[in-house]
């Protein structure tokens, strides 16, 4: 039987071969990152903070259309929005406007992250709370800000870290409502508002805080 015997040149071209095709394929690919990147780059915008805030003046960016179909866009919280002349005292800051912008972004990213099954969702902050200082209303707590109804009331309501249930007082209330900085919510104002059945399992959920408590 005959034995082949390779020889210590042919060895030597052949590893060189092997080391050239595998330096072009990691350059190939290195090549194909570079390019990604750069791409990426060539996308990227900078804008200024001012833009996102409303104008000092209303003065609309664009021309309306005498068509039925056109509308007018403004800045919910600029000078040409209703919103602005009929409620001036609780135009928000621009500290506020844009970490509402940031919050609906968050929450724009949070549902496209779910309806493309990502396995980050978990990783991002599902809310966020803009806690205030709760000396406004005579308490050491901290308040956020919640709407509530149809349409929306804003009341100020503690947030307190030691309970799962927050309160506030409904119209009429029993007897005599206690003062309070914000108007009292009326639940014959909004659409969405239903009572509850005593009976039922979201009433019972509700755990006494003393033990022999009933809420009615």
């Amino acid at each position: 039987m005959g034995t082949t015997i390779i020889s210590p040149t042919f060895l030597s071209a052949y590893l060189l071969l092997l080391c050239l095709v595998c330096c072009l394929k990691e350059g190939y690919g290195l090549g194909r990152r570079a390019t990604a990147e750069s791409h990426h780059l060539e996308h990227s915008h900078t804008i200024q903070v001012t833009s996102l805030l409303p104008s000092s003046i209303c003065s609309p960016a664009t021309k309306e259309l005498n068509k039925k179909s056109s509308l007018r866009v403004v800045h919910k919280h600029g000078p040409c929005s209703q919103l602005h002349r009929q409620d001036k005292a609780n135009i928000p800051t621009d500290a506020e406007i844009l970490r509402q912008d940031e919050a609906r972004v968050k929450s724009i990213h949070l549902k496209l992250a779910r309806s493309s099954g990502s396995s980050n969702v978990d990783q991002i902050d599902a809310t966020n709370l803009p806690a205030k200082d709760g000396s406004v209303v005579g308490s050491g707590n901290y308040v956020v800000t919640v709407g509530l109804g149809t349409p929306k009331k804003d009341l100020t309501l503690i947030f307190d870290t030691g309970s799962d249930i927050t309160w506030t007082q409904c119209q009429p209330c029993a007897g005599s409502c206690y003062q309070q900085l914000d108007p009292v919510f009326a639940p014959s104002q909004s659409s969405t508002y239903s009572n509850i059945s005593c009976n039922s399992t979201t009433c019972n959920s509700l755990a006494s805080a003393t033990g022999n408590l009933l809420f009615q």
